[in-house]
């Protein structure tokens, strides 16, 4: 059953799986420790003594590659990798005497440029487009942006690995969070910036629609009881439907209708990392009535998510706010679950998404594609996930109607009532399309 109310449940189960490790790294792994040329000891990410705060940095070739010099400091690092920053700016990977750092260079005529850090979210370095392994340095951020930073240079990062302790540590793309104890016990939230890390691709890459503007496809699904329309927003071709839905209740759950409409316009800027597999469509408000008249439900009274064809409809349901709230005076009696009805079963989603406000958490169906995206969306977003709530009962709901259906579905309930928590939200969205990526490549 879904939530959708200010209850909290406990996060069920905990549960342990061994996982072994990929003998197909294990030749990766022996190129980075000879890379790093470290015996034991931990590679530990620093300023190098070239870069910070030198005044006067000079390039020098040698017999054995091009070092940087200072000139104020008398030290110097072999260069490993050249790159130009977004702002034109020289930068350099240097090796210093174990320690990977990055530093700006001087000008032909020997004056400092700007040194600015490279933006936290990004990959120092490059990636194979088709399968193997790049050892790049993270400028900071959680592992879920890595994985979209590095879809964007065309690798479909299926693991990362990072030495901690003298010893490796791997997050495995998709995988639930039991699978990733070892890293998340590590990284429980961002990676630290200038980490070296062991990037390997997929041999089959991700790929993903510009993150440039696109022109919205904009279709009217149905009307409300009052002769409101129902809209909805898509964009990419791929033939595999996200659908997301926000305001099936309004009133106190409007902060539903202010996260779908701000997905719209993240959709239509380029802002969602969105896979050329994959068709995403957002309905921002299936109440339009209960929105305009500031209450739950729609302008028949009727509560919205639990008037669907399920074993356990019935006339008279409830809800904790509330007591007793109608369910219709039969499934799908009302104009707008009828129209969602409708273009569910003519569209065939491979997955929709619902949000509701609030119990910070993310509830699947029984559709075995819905636990495995539901579990990338909670972990990317910060939310539980539970496989049924139990707190109160919930008739006619609309995730168990799209179970007997066949279509995969979650219930996502966002931190609080009165904010749309776009961003962590956004970062849920994104995950779940990488996650589905994954899962039909």
């Amino acid at each position: 059953m879904a939530s959708e109310g200010p209850l909290l449940p406990t996060r069920p189960r905990s549960t342990s799986v061994p996982v072994r490790p990929w003998i197909a790294l294990l030749g990766a792994l022996i190129l980075l420790l000879a890379t790093a040329h470290v015996a034991g000891a931990e590679l530990e990410p620093r300023t190098s003594p070239v870069g910070g705060g030198c005044a006067d940095l000079r390039s020098v070739a040698g017999p054995d590659g091009d070092t940087i010099r200072c000139v104020q400091h008398g030290t110097a690092s072999q260069v490993l990798q050249r790159a130009t920053g977004a702002d034109g700016s020289p930068w350099r990977r240097l090796w210093d005497g174990g320690a990977i750092a990055t530093a700006a260079l001087v000008e032909a005529d020997g004056s400092p440029t700007a040194s600015t850090a490279p933006l936290a979210g990004t990959i120092g370095g490059t990636l194979p487009h088709f399968g193997g392994t790049g050892f790049v340095i993270w400028n900071g951020g959680p592992v879920h942006r890595l994985v979209e930073a590095a879809g964007e240079q065309g690798c479909a990062a299926r693991s990362v690995w990072v030495m901690v302790g003298g010893r490796f540590v791997g997050y495995n793309a998709g995988a639930p969070p039991f699978v990733n104890a070892h890293w998340l016990s590590q990284f429980p939230t961002d990676i630290p910036a200038q980490t070296p890390l062991l990037v390997v691709c997929s041999e089959a890459s991700i790929a993903m629609l510009p993150d440039t503007p696109s022109v919205l496809e904009e279709v009217v699904i149905g009307h409300s009881v009052q002769g409101r329309p129902i809209e909805m927003f898509c964009v990419g071709d791929g033939s595999h439907l996200v659908l997301l839905v926000g305001g099936m209740h309004t009133g106190v759950e409007e902060n539903t209708v202010t996260l779908a409409r701000q997905m719209v316009v993240e959709m239509e800027r380029g802002g969602l990392s969105i896979p050329l597999v994959v068709r995403l469509c957002a309905i921002p408000v299936l109440n339009p009535d209960g929105l305009a008249h500031d209450q739950r439900t729609n302008a028949n009274g009727v509560d919205l998510n639990r008037n669907w064809a399920t074993s356990d409809w019935h006339p008279e349901a409830f809800h904790p706010a509330s007591g007793t709230v109608s369910g219709g005076t039969a499934p799908l009696s009302e104009p707008e679950t009828r129209a969602l009805a409708d273009f569910v079963i003519v569209a065939r989603p491979t997955i929709v998404v619902v949000w509701h406000s609030y119990a910070a958490l993310v509830e699947g169906n029984d559709i075995p594609l819905a636990e495995h995206l539901g579990l990338a969306y909670a972990e990317a977003a910060a939310l539980d996930y539970v496989e049924h709530w139990e707190a109160y009962p919930i008739t006619g709901q609309f995730i168990d109607a799209m179970e007997a259906a066949g279509v995969a579905a979650i219930d996502v309930e966002l931190r609080w009532s009165d904010d749309s928590d776009a961003a962590a939200q956004q970062d849920g969205v994104n995950a779940l399309l990488t996650a589905l990526a994954y899962e039909v490549r």
